[in-house]
């Protein structure tokens, strides 16, 4: 199918057309040429981020069909870091989707290392207040609290599975809580631990 050419109308300020023009002449280009290129670029960027979302909704229907999911906290890091691009919008609407549905699961675990990589992990950390903040809000969703019976159970996990102690103290709250999908980028994407899957919603 040719491509169809169509003539735009803009107003600029004085000034700038004319660090606009100068520019373009260094380039070897023209101010409608650039102006198309980067309208082009902004398009395509848009229709990726918008793949890249109905993807993720996707996966989370087919995923979360039939009950609940925890959702580690690195997973709840990138949905609120903006500079982490793809893996920060692909994270947002699973978080976004997961909440809306109601299937969404934390640990108290999972809380705390929310709060220090907020705080000290991300390229723009977080105060203590807006931390405080975003905490309340996920403390209003279901939350599995770690016991000391969690921590013995965890014990066992890690000796059954060789895994280290934190993933499994983070796999048996997802059991206890009955949850069949747990959303991490740290355990093996699609390895099954007894009822539990994990799957990595980032790939």
């Amino acid at each position: 199918m040719p491509l169809i050419k169509q003539n735009v109308t803009l107003k600029l300020d004085a000034e700038i057309l004319k660090e606009a023009r100068v520019l373009a002449a260094e380039r070897g280009s023209s101010v409608s040429r650039m102006l198309a290129e980067k309208l082009e670029e902004l398009v395509t960027e848009a229709k990726g981020y918008e793949k890249v979302r109905k993807r993720a909704i996707s996966r989370l229907r087919t995923n979360c069909m039939n009950g609940k999911c925890l959702v580690d906290a690195n997973i709840l890091a990138y949905a609120h870091d903006i500079t982490q691009g793809v893996k920060h919008e692909r994270a947002r609407e699973l978080i976004n989707s997961l909440w809306e549905s109601g299937d969404g699961v934390l640990s108290t675990q999972v809380l705390q290392e929310l709060c220090v990589t907020m705080r000290r992990k991300t390229a723009r950390p977080l105060s203590s207040e807006n931390t405080r903040k975003l905490l309340e809000d996920y403390a209003k969703s279901p939350v599995v609290v770690n016991a000391a019976e969690s921590v013995l159970e965890a014990l066992d996990l890690e000796t059954r599975y060789q895994i280290s102690f934190w993933d499994a103290l983070i796999l048996q709250a997802a059991a206890s809580c009955g949850a069949g999908i747990l959303y991490s980028e740290d355990l093996a994407e699609g390895q099954k631990y007894s009822e539990v899957r994990v799957v990595n919603p980032l790939k």
